[in-house]
């Protein structure tokens, strides 16, 4: 199956949510971004030092969920330890798992190439196998979205770059910065009680900010 049928424009990263298995079939959600190359196969360029990454280079699979949930994103970005059972559904066709809020929107790909160089970041060329790619209904956009999916972002780097031996304090600080300047925005543009304040409280008591 060609991911040229998609709905998907070739160098344009798109922000998704990828659920792997480890060796005991157990599985993992991770927020990463994908992009389709010249030749429209899907690329992923997990951390080398991620579940991700380990899943993808044992099992040479993955399921690319959609979605627009920020709850979700957050939640699989920070704090995969509370999420539950129900999170995931086994997917009849095959042996990973799709998230359970994204089963009428997901791609299964098998890994054709994979390269693990002196960086941070693997290389991974996939195929899609199976597609359930169904549009969903027109959601009015919010800048607290975008802006939250950024400050997941630069919350996972902080999280890795904070943990590295060769830890550089200005890297961490201009993190900071970036989530502080993000952060405000979001208050900006939502109420009191919003959703995106209530997972913003949540992501900066995790990282400490």
């Amino acid at each position: 199956m060609s991911s040229k049928n998609l709905s998907l424009l070739p160098g344009v990263v798109y922000e998704t949510i990828i659920t792997t298995t480890d060796r005991k079939n157990k599985p993992n959600g991770a927020p990463m971004g994908i992009h389709l190359d010249k030749d429209n196969y899907i690329i992923i360029r997990p951390f080398v030092q991620s579940d991700t990454f380990q899943n993808l280079w044992d099992n040479e699979q993955a399921i690319i969920n959609f979605t627009e949930d920020p709850k979700l994103f957050t939640y699989c970005t920070l704090f995969q330890d509370e999420l539950s059972e129900d999170t995931f559904t086994h997917c009849k066709n095959n042996n990973g798992f799709v998230l359970t809020a994204c089963k009428n929107n997901y791609l299964v790909v098998k890994i054709l190439e994979k390269k693990k160089k002196n960086t941070e970041r693997a290389y991974f060329k996939c195929q899609v196998v199976e597609s359930n790619f169904q549009l969903q209904t027109y959601n009015p956009f919010t800048r607290a979205f975008s802006l939250l999916i950024e400050i997941l972002i630069h919350s996972s780097r902080l999280v890795y770059h904070s943990n590295s031996q060769n830890k550089s304090i200005e890297l961490v600080n201009s993190l900071l910065k970036t989530i502080q300047e993000h952060t405000k925005v979001i208050k900006r543009v939502v109420p009191d009680g919003s959703i995106y304040l209530n997972l913003l409280e949540k992501i900066h008591h995790k990282i400490n900010f």
